[in-house]
């Protein structure tokens, strides 16, 4: 298995005066093999982002393991998670969080080059753009003079860099009209094709989860449940 949540535990305290706890997984497990696509449905504040960012290791859970091929997380050295921490990315909804507003693209996409020590050239960043569908005219632009579509195509390509294994995909396309939502998601299907990625989809959309995912999960009131052919799935 490529990467598992085992009993994983979250809440949250919410309120201004009078603070309550509001529990967003009770023992959740999921498990996602190399090459897989598996769907997360929910509504807002049901705990699909919550679930994404513990598996990525940058929230840690009140209980529960996370394992990636095998080696818990939390037992992991410095060596270890340094690799972990390159082979499971996250790609957000929204874009621009991920790119400095001062820097032009080919700065920002240069960074996780420098941060994982990856031999660097602007040929690699060519490559990486033109594969996501984007040019070398791109790289001269500030982030706010690219498209939302244009920005998550870019950050498609800054995370790829890394030759990822597992990416959860946090409401990717939520954000893009209809037409470039397709695009990206045809995008993300051609490089699970030529790179075996895994991906874990978080969406509220559930008839998009259906086109995309092998297997699909409702997470309601911090539960996941499984949906089937009687769920419309």
């Amino acid at each position: 298995m490529l990467i598992e949540g085992i009993d994983l535990r979250k809440s949250y305290r919410v309120g201004w005066l009078k603070k309550r706890v509001v529990r967003v997984l009770s023992r959740v497990s999921l498990a996602v093999s190399e090459g897989e696509t598996v769907g997360i449905i929910g509504g807002s504040g049901s705990g699909k982002t919550t679930l994404g960012l513990i598996l990525t290791g940058l929230i840690k859970p009140e209980g529960g393991r996370v394992l990636f091929r095998g080696r818990e997380l939390d037992g992991m050295n410095v060596r270890e998670r340094k690799s972990y921490r390159r082979k499971v990315q996250i790609i957000f909804q929204h874009p621009e969080t991920a790119f400095n507003p001062k820097w032009k693209l080919l700065r920002s996409l240069s960074e996780p080059y420098r941060l994982y020590k990856i031999p660097f050239a602007e040929e690699s960043v060519l490559k990486q753009i033109e594969a996501v569908g984007l040019g070398a005219e791109h790289l001269a632009r500030y982030p706010a003079q690219l498209s939302g579509g244009e920005l998550q195509r870019a950050a498609i390509a800054r995370v790829m860099a890394l030759d990822p294994e597992f990416i959860v995909l946090d409401e990717p396309t939520g954000m893009l009209d209809a037409i470039t939502q397709a695009q990206i998601i045809r995008l993300f299907q051609d490089l699970q094709k030529d790179k075996g990625v895994a991906y874990l989809f978080i969406s509220h959309d559930l008839e998009l989860a259906r086109l995309f995912c092998r297997r699909i999960y409702r997470l309601r009131e911090g539960e996941l449940e499984t949906l089937g052919p009687e769920k419309g799935v």
